[in-house]
């Protein structure tokens, strides 16, 4: 005689598979967030809408360490089900994105300290967030231009230049063209 166990066997694995199928049929959801104070962007995947089946936490470049409350803030939201798929983005997921490419800058130790630092500063700053995402725009793009030209200096005293130039500026003109999230 068989053991009964056996026979349970493909109905546990059918039961599994059924469960996994409703679930994507419900929807995998990616949900992306930064942290300003700790500037650590934090990963999370779900299934069945709400239940988390990975999470992943790095710091940016930027980061100073964990913070010890962090304050989670929406950067990117990707619900992919089987009713289509949704998509939202906020101010933060701009920010964010935008100190990605300021990795690849290559500057020295010290040039790169400084840009970290003013940047956190910045984010951290009691600016409004669309007035942070332009300002870090035209601090990117400013950046890219010296970058271009060989002689233009990127040491410490020129990049606060470079903020300061950006910081000074209204922004009034182009926070009409940024739609709010």
């Amino acid at each position: 005689m068989k053991p009964k166990a056996s026979k349970a066997i493909p109905y546990i694995a059918g039961f599994f598979i059924l469960l996994i199928l409703v679930g994507l049929s419900l929807g995998l959801r990616t949900v992306i967030e930064f942290d300003p104070r700790g500037a650590q962007i934090r990963t999370t995947r779900y299934i069945f809408l709400q239940i988390p089946i990975s999470s992943d936490t790095f710091p940016a470049w930027i980061s100073q360490g964990p913070s010890d409350a962090p304050d989670w803030q929406l950067m990117h939201e990707f619900h992919h089900s089987a009713a289509g798929s949704d998509i939202h983005h906020t101010h933060w997921g701009a920010i964010a994105d935008t100190l990605e490419p300021w990795r690849e800058f290559r500057f020295d130790a010290e040039s790169k300290h400084r840009l970290a630092a003013r940047t956190l500063e910045l984010i951290q700053s009691d600016h409004p967030v669309k007035a942070i995402r332009i300002y870090l725009l035209r601090i990117d793009a400013m950046l890219k231009y010296n970058l271009q030209d060989p002689d233009k200096l990127t040491d410490p005293a020129a990049i606060d230049a470079l903020f300061k130039e950006a910081l000074i500026k209204p922004i009034d003109a182009e926070a009409s063209k940024i739609p709010d999230p």
